[in-house]
């Protein structure tokens, strides 16, 4: 593999674990101590063991995914915006699916178990779906630069 597919590929497997961090990010400020909580605080400590596993990066390229992170949320709409957190979690298990990273499967089911806990809230609109789907397909055009 050349030395900048490798590159660009830790950038966007570092720019992937970004957005799955940021997750429980979104949800344990609104929440209670509970089962919700404690499976954002697992999704925590998995993704940043995960995060250890990439190698450091200069400046240049934490700015690269910066820039990546911008024209998603310029691509979604999502900028500045609170989202569902089952569209988020729609997303997210849709963008580790197709990833051609591996993911630890406790990331995945620590992510199932927190779209669980709305479903069974009754909280889990179809239209939630689409719209992690349609975040998902932005993703990828972002990711292989074709946004």
């Amino acid at each position: 593999m050349e030395s900048n597919e490798i590159r660009n590929n830790n950038i966007n497997h570092l720019a992937e674990l970004a957005l799955i961090r940021a997750l429980p990010d979104a949800i344990i400020p609104q929440t209670k101590p509970g089962r919700l909580k404690g499976k954002c605080i697992n999704l925590i400590k998995v993704v940043d063991k995960e995060f250890s596993k990439v190698p450091l990066l200069n400046d240049d390229e934490y700015e690269e995914i910066k820039q990546k992170m911008i024209a998603f949320g310029k691509q979604t709409g999502w900028e500045g915006q609170q989202r569902h957190i089952v569209t988020l979690t729609s997303f997210l298990l849709t963008m580790i699916e197709e990833s051609k990273f591996k993911y630890h499967a406790k990331i995945t089911d620590n992510l199932n178990d927190i779209f669980d806990y709305f479903e069974r809230a009754k909280d889990a609109k179809p239209l939630c779906f689409l719209a992690g789907d349609i975040a998902n397909m932005k993703w990828k055009k972002i990711v292989n630069g074709e946004a």
